[in-house]
């Protein structure tokens, strides 16, 4: 399995993701298109700041834009965004809580998306098989 590291300032979180993921062997992904933090002077800023950059990567990256539309009205750039760049770098799961971006995944029919996008529960099953 490989993985792009997330951090979290959330103990609870951190201590539920390494439960979950005990036993499993792991490798840390560089991400296949360079990006930078975003930074603001107030989270006001900071999040106009991202919203810009989202908007940039829609504007100018194809699949980035069908994979943002693909998620329908509800979709999230920053998904959009995460799911392109999952599937950019080969990865085979991507996993998520969110039980809205999964099913406007999973019930959209306009593109094949190739990193399927499953809860944490599924990921563990299919590796147990």
């Amino acid at each position: 399995m490989i993985w792009e590291i997330g951090f979290t300032t959330d103990l609870a979180e951190a201590k539920r993701h390494n439960t979950l993921l005990a036993g499993i062997a792991m490798k840390k992904l560089d991400p296949p298109f360079t990006h930078s933090r975003i930074i603001g002077r107030t989270k006001e800023e900071a999040t106009a700041n991202l919203e810009e950059m989202l908007d940039f990567g829609i504007a100018h990256h194809s699949r980035m834009a069908e994979i943002y539309r693909a998620t329908g009205a509800d979709g999230k750039k920053a998904d959009a965004y995460h799911i392109w760049t999952a599937e950019a770098a080969g990865v085979d799961f991507f996993i998520s809580l969110d039980k809205k971006l999964i099913n406007s995944i999973r019930h959209q029919n306009k593109i094949t998306i190739k990193t399927e996008v499953l809860y944490p529960a599924e990921v563990v099953c299919r590796l147990v098989k």
